[in-house]
């Protein structure tokens, strides 16, 4: 345990470790995130997790924890702010016993509340992370008009329109948006984009062509895990401010449409993170001009970054997919190179 002592973040999630393990922990106290989802723990491990006084992070989903022995122990550690309780099987009732007012994210997918455990969480102006994927609720329990403050919403298999992301626009109450499944349609999706929100889409949320039909000039667009080729790309004739991608079949061909028939002001962020992109994109690239460009697990290679004229780009790579001398080398012709890391 010596060798973690100087670590933040401990994930044991599906592992073999039980309560009485735990009590290691006592031996690295700074650990301020803590994943022990899917494992075998009980309420008798809490009490191991005293030690951690800079506990912020806490991510118990599917595990055998009660609601009434995780509320006392919220009451004791108020350092925790982002708790993921997913597939619990959580009632509105269980939810109210552990329900903390200095929470300020809350994952709680694939459970059983209804509208009325979770207005009082959605009316706190503290709560800046929200996921109620999969869970009963009707439209009202996004019908948020108390809050002071923008929240961070993700729904999947949610009755989620268009209609409820204008008000929560208009509201200036929507910072960020998650989407899966919904009935959000490319209409709502562009508006959100046009007025400022970071939207997420995960699959199930859109078709390559329900993309084709938006043209977003705003906002910032990451498309996460989702079977697409970029193909929807070409009908595009402006961006979002930024646009990533993460495990994607995005390719060089749907870059290089893109670009063809773009020319406006620098892309904030590009990200290919895990995408199918070869050195034929850097063409692209140079005129999509970034000043982000996230490139790890892609099939780029130093000698094709080596032909972006990006002087002033914040280059995101990850540890070992370039030479030592290499990397230096792209330290020369990039403002920065940023190894392993996802936010700049």
């Amino acid at each position: 345990m010596d060798r973690l002592s100087d670590h933040y973040e401990l994930v044991l999630k599906k592992s073999n470790i039980v309560d009485d393990d735990l009590q290691l922990l006592s031996l690295a106290p700074t650990f301020y995130s803590l994943d022990l989802s899917h494992t075998a723990v009980t309420d008798k491990a809490l009490p191991h997790l005293d030690s951690l006084k800079k506990l912020m992070y806490l991510k118990i989903s599917g595990t055998n924890i009660t609601p009434t022995a995780l509320g006392e122990f919220l009451d004791t550690h108020r350092s925790i702010e982002s708790l993921s309780l997913e597939d619990m099987q959580l009632t509105d009732d269980q939810f109210k016993t552990i329900y903390k007012p200095w929470i300020k994210e809350w994952r709680l997918a694939g459970n059983n509340l209804t509208d009325e455990g979770v207005n009082t969480m959605m009316s706190n102006d503290t709560v800046r992370i929200v996921d109620l994927s999969r869970n009963p609720i009707s439209r009202n329990a996004f019908s948020v008009t108390t809050r002071l403050s923008r929240i961070s919403i993700q729904a999947d298999n949610c009755p989620l329109d268009d209609v409820i992301v204008a008000k929560l626009v208009k509201a200036g109450l929507l910072g960020e948006l998650i989407l899966g499944k919904s009935s959000v349609t490319p209409a709502g999706l562009t508006y959100a984009l046009d007025m400022g929100v970071s939207v997420t889409l995960m699959p199930g949320s859109f078709t390559d062509p329900e993309l084709e039909s938006i043209d977003p000039k705003s906002g910032d667009l990451e498309i996460a895990g989702m079977k697409t080729s970029g193909s929807f790309l070409k009908y595009w004739k402006q961006s979002p401010r930024s646009l990533r991608t993460s495990d994607t079949l995005l390719n060089d061909e749907a870059l290089l449409n893109w670009s063809e028939e773009r020319r406006s002001e620098p892309i904030k962020s590009l990200g290919l993170r895990g995408s199918k992109v070869t050195d034929a994109c850097i063409p692209a690239i140079n005129v999509l001009r970034p000043k982000q460009l996230d490139v790890r697990a892609t099939q780029i290679t130093a000698a094709g970054l080596k032909k972006l004229s990006l002087a002033d780009t914040l280059l995101i790579v990850d540890y070992g997919q370039f030479s030592n001398d290499e990397i230096r080398s792209l330290q020369k012709q990039f403002s920065a190179v940023g190894l392993g890391c996802d936010d700049y």
